[in-house]
């Protein structure tokens, strides 16, 4: 267990931090020159007896008294000096848990994208192949053309070709099930996902039917002259006619894949548009600090505060910012500030920045120093269409410039 530290040790303890140590040695070296001064003073008959005496029960008022005053100070020193630290530290834990989230959230959006690019990339080819493995079984499977197909039910199909493009036909239908698994695990991703997922099924369900045709009735094939009539084979026979409007083609593919292609397009579009008004929030923001803090324009701060913002808790048009504006310029000689670093995240937008100038009059409690002074801000912003409506501030004390926190 630990041990409760004792009065002495915490004085042992005060002492031996560096202000401490400071004015223990002051204080000391005081008396001893106090004591050393009397004494001389006593030996040249310059004091009597009860004038020394006193004199040194005044020099042990005097030290108390400065002791009591130098602690006092000293602790208030540590307290300011605690307390800013920790202000800087929580501003930098702060703004890296923004930094981190950022960029979990872009890992996020850019693995979102890709995997909706990948399911597009599928669908696709799966279209383009299945077509393609269409035409090729109309134009070489059958001894006649493919319209007298339709017609003669005693019509040839010959058995290599029609082997190798239901092999083809078989693998589309197992990748549009294997992209059926992968929405499957991740649903989050789509605002859509049961009208893509109910689209992707019936072109898997079109491609299987054909697929169980071909299970079913292949055996039967010539094994000497290899080749089968086209009689039991009702699926082949309306996949190679002409695409009828409200045929099964046209019913359980085409239209479906065209339903499905133009969800997964729009959940891509969307995402893409959610990052750049991501970007131009950012940009709205830096140009508050550029134009209206830097330059001065404050005619424009209607483009970028809503007619309604909550600043700081307090709700009113944009005036409350500007006289939040004022305060500093009014304060402060040529009063800038610099922008240090900027995280976003959906329809928020936090922003560390720098303000630097001469300080002629007070501010924020602190008295005028003529001198150039800084200080820190740590501002949340909120935006609807592309307008701050909601403005949170925090700010660290002032400080005296050093030459390399000049804006």
């Amino acid at each position: 267990m630990p041990i409760k530290k004792s009065i002495p040790n915490a004085i042992i303890s005060w002492i031996s931090d560096s202000p401490g140590k400071l004015i223990v040695y002051f204080l000391a070296s005081l008396f001893i020159f106090s004591i050393i001064g009397i004494i001389v003073l006593a030996n040249k008959s310059m004091l009597g007896k009860e004038t020394f005496g006193r004199e040194i029960g005044n020099t042990f008022l005097h030290l108390i008294s400065a002791s009591g005053v130098g602690a006092i100070l000293t602790l208030l020193l540590a307290k300011y000096n605690h307390q800013h630290e920790k202000f800087k530290i929580d501003e930098q834990r702060a703004y890296t848990q923004s930094i981190q989230l950022q960029e979990l959230n872009r890992i996020s959006n850019e693995n979102k994208n890709q995997f909706v690019k990948n399911i597009l990339r599928d669908l696709n080819e799966t279209y383009s192949g299945f077509k393609s493995a269409r035409r090729m079984l109309r134009a070489k499977a059958f001894k006649v053309s493919y319209e007298d197909v339709i017609k003669n039910n005693s019509a040839i199909i010959d058995t290599k070709i029609y082997d190798h493009y239901l092999e083809k036909i078989n693998d589309y239908q197992l990748r549009l099930e294997t992209i059926l698994s992968e929405l499957d695990t991740n649903t989050n991703i789509f605002k859509n996902y049961s009208q893509i997922k109910t689209s992707i099924n019936q072109m898997q369900e079109y491609l299987h039917g054909l697929v169980q045709e071909y299970e079913n009735y292949r055996f039967k094939a010539n094994a000497d002259s290899g080749s089968l009539t086209i009689e039991p084979f009702d699926k082949i026979k309306e996949l190679v006619d002409h695409a009828k409007k409200n045929g099964p083609l046209k019913i359980k593919f085409i239209y479906p894949y065209k339903k499905a292609i133009a969800a997964v397009r729009k959940e891509l579009l969307d995402g893409n548009k959610i990052n750049l008004s991501i970007e131009q929030n950012k940009a709205t923001v830096r140009l508050f600090f550029d134009e209206v803090c830097n330059q001065g324009k404050w005619e424009i701060i209607n483009e970028i505060f809503a007619e309604q913002v909550n600043f700081n808790g307090k709700s009113g048009a944009p005036g409350i910012v500007i006289k939040y504006l004022q305060e500093i310029k009014d304060a402060f000689t040529n009063p800038k500030v610099k922008v240090n670093k900027q995280v976003a995240e959906e329809d928020r937008v936090s922003t560390m920045r720098t303000w630097t100038g001469i300080q002629s009059k007070e501010y924020n409690n602190s008295p005028p120093t003529n001198q150039l002074m800084t200080w820190m801000e740590i501002s949340v912003v909120r935006l609807e269409n592309g307008k701050i409506v909601e403005d949170w501030v925090v700010r660290s004390e002032l400080t005296v410039a050093s030459d390399d926190e000049k804006v």
